[in-house]
This record gives structure tokens, sequence and C-alpha cells, in this order.
């Protein structure tokens, strides 16, 4: 009995490690290593980051990357922390933040200083992901009928890390960490750019359709040229859950710092599924790609840190390059077809090669 009952102590004690150990409360760190924050570390973007690393996206196996989250998200990281273990990730690990941020408190220095800080020294470079609408007081507006606000701390978080690590217009006098490393790397995909555009300052249209294309029906939007969609307007309109979630369409790209010169010359093919985008940019902030049509930003650099890079679309999503899931655009459509048939079609799996390639090469 007394040796059960030792054992089962073993388990709980090794349990309690493995569920609530913190990456970036060690007391030593393997300067050697290259090490990349994930924030929202949801399973979902674990198994993207996977997938990339598996399919040669990213060529480098060595790669430590943490998970970065706020206590007080809604989505429950445990499962993440459990997924991990399950899968023998083991260049995967995770980072809880606890301490109290407001929306008084994001964007000057608060009781989550000092984390951001230890994080930003013991790392390499930071990705923020893609998901549901900010807050728009974050920006000092009010709230558009259209806007779906679902896990504010999220925003909390993930904006006042971007602030601290970039500085902002909202707070001239603070010093940005990364100031001691103008090289570090971050990169901010759909949500993450836009919240890269508040967290330095700038502010959002709260609906594409209706504030720049004065649409203000799912059906019309369907009208527009494809490469006016931001994303699947045809999801809302039927139960086939077979469509894809968002809209390949082409970008123009402005400036050769998203994936080199080659690119200038090619509106390459991306995907989105978003309804914001940004009005006025963030302080140091520049536009280095657009829709087609010149109306909505796709992707942004940080004119002081050349590292620093933001877009619109979803270059990370695994899904786009999975050569067996298969999709329609809308419910008429005949055939289904693979993210990566349209890709290839369109010569723009290059594209997306290469810009995980610059960001990989970033971290050296």
């Amino acid at each position: 009995m007394q040796k059960l009952a030792l054992t089962f102590l073993t388990f709980l004690l090794s349990f309690s490690f493995l569920f609530g150990q913190n990456f970036f409360n060690k007391t030593n760190f393997e300067e050697e290593k290259t090490i990349v924050v994930l924030t929202n570390p949801t399973i979902s973007n674990i198994k993207n980051i996977t997938f990339l690393i598996g399919n040669n996206f990213i060529s480098d196996t060595s790669i430590i990357y943490v998970g970065v989250y706020y206590k007080y998200q809604k989505y429950n990281f445990e499962n993440s922390r459990k997924y991990i273990s399950e899968n023998n990730l083991v260049n995967f690990y995770m980072h809880e933040i606890k301490d109290t941020l407001t929306l008084s408190n994001i964007f000057t220095k608060n009781d989550c200083s000092d984390d951001f800080l230890k994080i930003f020294a013991h790392s390499n470079g930071a990705v923020f992901f893609g998901g549901p609408d900010l807050p728009p007081a974050m920006y000092k507006e009010k709230t558009s009928t259209l806007t779906y606000i679902s896990d504010p701390y999220r925003h909390y978080f993930e904006a006042s890390f971007l602030f601290h690590l970039l500085g902002g217009s909202q707070n001239n006098d603070f010093v940005p960490y990364m100031e001691k490393n103008k090289n570090y790397s971050i990169r901010g995909f759909c949500l993450g750019m836009q919240t890269m555009n508040v967290a330095t300052g700038g502010t959002m249209y709260q609906d594409i359709p209706s504030e720049i294309y004065n649409i203000h029906y799912d059906e019309d939007i369907l009208k527009l040229d494809k490469n006016q969609q931001h994303k699947n307007y045809n999801y809302t309109l039927t139960a086939n859950n077979k469509l894809i979630y968002g809209n390949f369409h082409q970008i123009a790209i402005k400036d050769k710092s998203l994936a080199g010169k080659k690119f200038l010359k090619i509106n390459p093919y991306t995907i989105s599924s978003h309804h914001q985008a940004i009005k006025k940019l963030g302080k140091n902030l520049q536009t280095t790609a657009t829709s087609i049509d010149g109306k909505i930003i796709e992707a942004v650099k940080h004119t002081k840190y050349p590292n620093v890079i933001g877009v619109q679309f979803h270059p990370e999503n695994r899904y786009i390059f999975h050569e067996n899931i298969k999709y329609k655009f809308s419910q008429q459509d005949k055939n289904y077809f693979t993210g990566l048939d349209v890709l290839k079609k369109n010569n723009s799996l290059e594209f997306h090669q290469v810009f995980w390639a610059k960001f990989i090469n970033g971290l050296k």
C-alpha cells in the first residue's frame, strides 16, 4: 500500500511538472538555441507549425517553440500542454502569464512588463496568429454592430506584448524593448497584423464591405470581383461544410521586404478570411502590399526594425498546403479543389516558401 501511494505521488509530481512548467522561468538558458515564441498556442496553431516543419517550409528543425499565453484567455491551454506531451513534441514548450492586464494599462508599463522583457531577452522571434475582432475601445472607437469580440483578454495580452516590443504613438515616452535588439523577428498573420497596427497606435476599418465598398449584404459581396472578397461569404449562405473557410485572391506587392525582388512583378495568390482592415497605420509601420484594387492593406513592415512584418493573409495554415484536403468555394461549383492546387496553378507556392525562408533566416 505504501509503495502504491509512493508511485501515485511520483506520478502526480511528474504530472504537475509537465503541465505546470513555465519555460521562461528557467534560470539557465542555452544561448546558442534559437527560440521562437508562439502566441495563442492552440492545438490548431501548434499543428500548423509542425506541418510547416514536416513539409520543409520551416527548414531548421532545431528551433525551440514556446507557446506563450495569458491566464485569462478563454481557450483551455492545458489541452495544448497535453497535446505536446502525447505527441512527444520535444521542441515545444508552454509559458503562462498571470499578471494583471486591463484596457487602461496595456499601452504602458504594467504588471506584465517584466514578463514581456524576460520573454524578449531569451527568444529570437515571435509569431502572432489569426483570430477574432479586436475591441475597438483599444483604438478609442465605438464598437460596430458588425464587430464580434469573443476574447478581450487575449487581445489585451497580445497588444500589450507588441506595444512593449515596438512602442506606439499612444505613449511616445515608452522605450520599445526592441531598441535593445533591432533584428528581433516578428510575424503577424491576419489578426496578428491588425494587433501590430493597433499596438503601435493605428486604427481599423471594422467592416470592409460596408465601410469601403458600401455593401451590406453577403449576396451582393459575392458579386464583387474575387480579388475584392476577403473571406468566403458563401459560408454563411449554405449548410455545406465542405466549402473553404476563406477566399484565395491576389495581392499587389510593393516592397521586396515581404519575399524578395522576384515577387514585385508577380501578384501571388494568398488566402484570407477577415472582414476588418487597417485604416490608419500605426507608428513606424509602412505598407508593403495591398489588394489588387489598392483599397486594403495586405502587408506592412516596421521602418526601424527590419524583421518585423505583418500580413493580412494566412501563410501558416496547413490546410492550404495539404494535397488531400479538398473544398468547394460555393455550393454551385462542380468540382472540388485543394489549396495546393490553387497555389501551384497560379505560381504562388514559391511565394509562401520564400516567405517562410525569410522568417527563418531572420532568426539567425
